[in-house]
């Protein structure tokens, strides 16, 4: 991102962003101009040319709500506290009146008050009509299910819903057979995992501009915030990528995915977010993927750690807990270990949860108790709310108000 401005220069010519509940400073508040980026320092002040007056400016800070306003010279801004607590809405829950109007139900009856909406998924499939040229040629719109994601997202936010697009970025199906040679190969035609479907090469810097094109259009459509997803390897052995597959390699074609995605959505008005492995929060290497939290929070306002308690071996590493029989505290110590670990502030982290049957152990069912212990596991730890995550979209008002 741009350098901060000179202080020398611009002494004089400043906002300060405060509190709106408290009125206190907020340290570390990224503030977009047409110039570039500036961050608050611990008096909440950012410092900005007075070139800039009455122009725009977007401010945004995990935990709080973003806001565009104009620059005033010595103006206060204040930001509204908001910890999104959301719930996954599928790709084809979406077409489902009943599904969105049960979802629409707990929204209005629990603290839950954001969601995740599928816009791109693993097939390589969007909920719109896109103008990215590559999406036309794939013809990557065919599947979608709503006629106008737009209006769909616009009745949400009438209802003061926090909207997040989930947007599936290296795991596409579509883009790795229609363009083979974005794709991840096995002897020589796109590698496919054991779903069937296959995935683009996160190598491949087309690969990265098709889907930083197709963020910046999804943030045209009214969305508060980006989620990218597979924004991994596929952690196989074996496959032909373009470059050796090493870690320092898998880290830095993550790394720069994100960078150059944060940078072009820095004006957009939109948050940035990225889901990660559970694991990534416990590992001090990439877990073979790609994943390393201290550089993949560097270029995004949010980290969403997975951290299904299916998704774990039968012990926690670290911590003498057995995860499907304790899931508050899974999720709390897979947040405070990454806490520690990578220095990452609280407010960083918005993990998954589970909200779907026990696929690895004893096949237990995730209802309220469990779902309400890994909630509180994540409020007592502080992170920037959380979400739950059921592939059908099957949630009961009763197991999480």
């Amino acid at each position: 991102m741009l350098a901060v401005a000179s202080i020398t220069i611009y002494a004089n010519s400043y906002i300060r962003v405060l509190s709106k509940t408290t009125h206190e400073p907020i340290y570390n508040v990224q503030v977009i101009t047409k110039d570039g980026v500036e961050t608050s320092d611990f008096l909440g002040k950012v410092k900005i040319s007075p070139d800039l007056n009455n122009s725009e400016l977007f401010i945004k800070s995990a935990g709080y709500r973003q806001i565009n306003t104009t620059f005033q010279n010595g103006s206060k801004i204040y930001l509204e506290e908001f910890t999104p607590k959301a719930l996954y809405v599928s790709f084809w829950a979406l077409y489902s009146k009943k599904r969105v109007d049960e979802i629409i139900n707990i929204v209005n009856t629990t603290a839950v008050n954001s969601l995740v909406i599928d816009v791109k998924n693993e097939w390589g499939e969007l909920q719109y009509i896109s103008q990215v040229p590559l999406a036309k040629e794939i013809k990557a719109s065919r599947g979608r299910v709503v006629k106008d994601l737009k209006k769909t997202v616009e009745r949400f936010r009438k209802l003061g819903i926090y909207l997040i697009a989930r947007h599936v970025v290296f795991k596409d199906d579509k883009l790795a057979n229609s363009k083979v040679t974005m794709a991840i190969k096995k002897e020589g035609i796109p590698w496919k995992g054991n779903d069937k479907l296959s995935w683009t090469d996160p190598y491949d810097t087309d690969v990265h501009e098709y889907n930083i094109a197709i963020a910046e259009e999804i943030a045209s459509l009214g969305f508060d915030e980006i989620q990218f997803d597979y924004i991994r390897f596929p952690g196989v052995a074996g496959l032909e990528l373009k470059k050796l597959n090493i870690e320092k390699n898998r880290v830095s074609a993550i790394t720069s995915f994100l960078e150059k995605a944060y940078k072009r959505l820095s004006k957009s008005g939109v948050l940035v977010s990225a889901d990660v492995f559970g694991y990534a929060c416990l590992n001090s290497n990439d877990t073979g993927i790609g994943q390393t939290l201290s550089e993949m929070t560097k270029h995004v306002d949010v980290i969403s750690p997975m951290l299904y308690p299916s998704g774990y071996g039968k012990f926690f590493p670290h911590v003498d807990i057995v995860p499907v029989e304790e899931p508050g505290k899974t999720i709390y110590h897979s947040l405070a270990i990454a806490e520690v670990k990578d220095g990452i502030n609280p407010l960083k982290f918005r993990p998954w949860l589970q909200a779907f049957q026990d696929y690895a152990h004893d096949k237990r069912k995730f209802q309220r108790k469990e779902i309400k212990d890994q909630i509180a596991g994540a409020e007592e730890f502080g992170s920037s709310g959380w979400m739950l995550w059921h592939p059908s979209s099957r949630y009961k008002k009763e197991h999480i108000d």
